[in-house]
């Protein structure tokens, strides 16, 4: 009968985030903090099972996988920074319409303290 401990670490630390997220979403300003605590310990975990693995000895001499790859990362930073944007300019208008109770404001707005004060 063969063991399998080498994936053990990795097993834990998966269900130490499963209790951990599911805490904190029934209690969460309580558990938020615990973050901290909890994200050191999986990452120990999941470092623990790293030795098991082999390198990945695979190159590609292709130029066309290189290309696809970088213009994809442009493309996808492209559109992170445009939903970024987006967000801005519809924080901005509520702010400037002095509508602080909308989800944007209320969730995105560093000047919100200084409004409500």
């Amino acid at each position: 009968m063969q063991r399998h401990t080498e994936n053990t670490p990795f097993f834990l630390a998966f269900i130490i985030a499963i209790v951990f997220f599911g805490l904190a979403w029934k209690y969460k300003k309580q558990l938020r903090d615990f973050g901290s605590l909890f994200a050191p310990i999986n990452v120990f975990l999941v470092a623990l099972t790293l030795p098991y693995y082999r390198e990945v000895t695979t190159h590609y001499e292709n130029i066309w996988f290189y290309a696809h790859v970088i213009l994809s990362m442009v493309y996808a930073f492209i559109i992170a920074g445009s939903v970024v944007a987006l967000v801005y300019i519809l924080t901005q208008r509520d702010l400037k319409r002095k509508k602080l109770d909308s989800f944007l404001v209320s969730k995105f707005s560093s000047s919100l303290v200084f409004f409500r004060t």
